[in-house]
């Protein structure tokens, strides 16, 4: 569960700077196998490094992360520059508030609930989901669903599990004034 966490967390810094973003997934939907995020940002745009892995960028740069069995905790990073000059990467804000306004994480903590039963979680009053995700826990857990409420102010998730008729559930959402 720690890879789908790292890459939903990749895909929404992604999302959040100019230019092009995608994430995928290889393998079956399991907590092991190997995750990849990839970036593109138009020549001349600059963004920021910001998580201290000590990468740099460059006009064109991919990034892939693999993670070894969940039981060891084993994690490699390897960045690659598709041009010879690298440059830093920094982003260029509009003001001195840098960031999405209002940006928010809000959190349902895991609790035991029935097979297939919503938990959602809302944002504070005024502000919109923006991303969230959903963790089921247990033996055979599996998430079912994970995704924003029809007016945009929550997200919703729900699992199940193959051997019991309960399943650990916990919801994020990510909030921001839009």
């Amino acid at each position: 569960m720690r890879g789908r966490l790292v890459i939903a967390a990749a895909a929404l810094t992604m999302a959040l700077t100019p230019g092009v973003a995608s994430a995928t997934q290889d393998g079956d939907d399991q907590t092991t196998g190997s995750y990849s995020a990839e970036a593109t940002m138009p020549q001349g745009s600059e963004g920021t490094e910001s998580h201290g892995s000590g990468a740099t960028g460059s006009v064109n740069s991919e990034a892939t992360a693999s993670q070894s069995d969940e039981t060891t905790g084993a994690q490699s990073d390897e960045t690659t520059g598709a041009q010879s000059s690298e440059v830093p990467a920094s982003h260029e804000a509009s003001g001195p508030d840098e960031g999405v306004p209002g940006y928010e994480v809000v959190t349902l903590p895991n609790k035991n609930v029935p097979n297939f039963q919503r938990r959602t979680v809302y944002c504070p009053p005024g502000k919109k989901v923006i991303g969230g995700g959903a963790e089921a826990r247990g033996d055979s857990a599996i998430l079912v669903g994970s995704f924003p409420t029809d007016d945009a102010r929550g997200w919703i998730g729900l699992g199940r599990q193959t051997t019991t008729d309960n399943v650990g559930i916990s919801v994020f959402a990510i909030c921001a004034n839009v």
